[in-house]
């Protein structure tokens, strides 16, 4: 006789958003991000994931480099809801979305967790 056991684990994976990106909370907002060398796209959420539209609405990103310096470059509106950039490093380990609603700061971070760009080792 053949006993097979499984066992489930908790695996606590990120949130995915409509768009297909990583969702981060912050504050009473969601902030979605998904990217691929060399485009990021950001978008602003609701607290129930539903997409807020980018009219009037400024973002940017900070990337946070392997010295830890950083570079910063703003997000052009794509579509009614997103925004974009296609200017993301190559070597980088992590970004800083930051959201400017009428003068209201929303930003959350976002570990650099694609195979396809390149995570610079940790320095000990």
């Amino acid at each position: 006789m053949l006993t097979l056991s499984l066992h489930a684990q908790n695996i606590v994976a990120p949130a995915a958003g409509p768009h297909g990106g990583t969702v981060k909370n912050a504050g009473g907002y969601n902030i979605e991000m998904h990217y691929s060398y060399p485009d990021i796209f950001a978008y602003l959420l609701t607290k129930d994931l539903k997409s807020i539209s980018n009219k009037g609405i400024l973002c940017n990103v900070k990337f946070i480099l392997p010295d830890n310096t950083s570079v910063e470059t703003d997000l052009k509106p794509f579509g009614d809801d997103g925004f974009t950039t296609n200017s993301c490093p190559l070597l980088f380990n992590a970004t800083k979305i930051n959201f400017n609603l009428s003068g209201k700061y929303i930003s959350a971070k976002f570990e650099n967790d694609n195979p396809i760009v390149e995570k610079a080792p940790t320095r000990r």
